[in-house]
């Protein structure tokens, strides 16, 4: 293991292999790398519904004027779906997410989205 740098300006602690990293740009670039596999290998294709790939007993995919959101508006940002779900906060308070969020919280709050765009 090898590191460079402190934790931040304002905190001169060196990172380390304990050093804890919020990870959730890079796993963006892991996600959309095995999207792009799997449309090479013609298992998916960018433009699939969302809605193919949940169960529809459980979850409504939100649209907007009609158009359902695709692999492709996921990997590409353009789905017009939240930053974040409202309810993975934990005691509705923004930056403290819930560690026990469940699948069935995130179908409940993807049901209850209005998209804006």
């Amino acid at each position: 293991m090898y590191s460079f740098g402190n934790v931040s300006k304002a905190n001169n602690i060196p990172v380390n292999g304990s050093t804890i990293f919020n990870i959730d740009s890079i796993t963006k670039t892991f996600t959309t790398l095995v999207l792009a596999d799997m449309v090479k290998q013609g298992i998916v294709s960018l433009g699939d519904p969302i809605d193919r790939y949940l169960p529809a007993a459980v979850v409504k995919v939100p649209q907007y004027n009609g158009t359902k959101i695709t692999l492709e508006d996921l990997a590409t940002h353009t789905s017009g779906l939240p930053f974040m779900p409202p309810n993975i906060w934990l005691n509705n308070t923004v930056g403290s997410i819930n560690p026990n969020y469940s699948s069935t919280q995130l179908y409940q709050e993807l049901s209850n989205t209005t998209l804006l765009s």
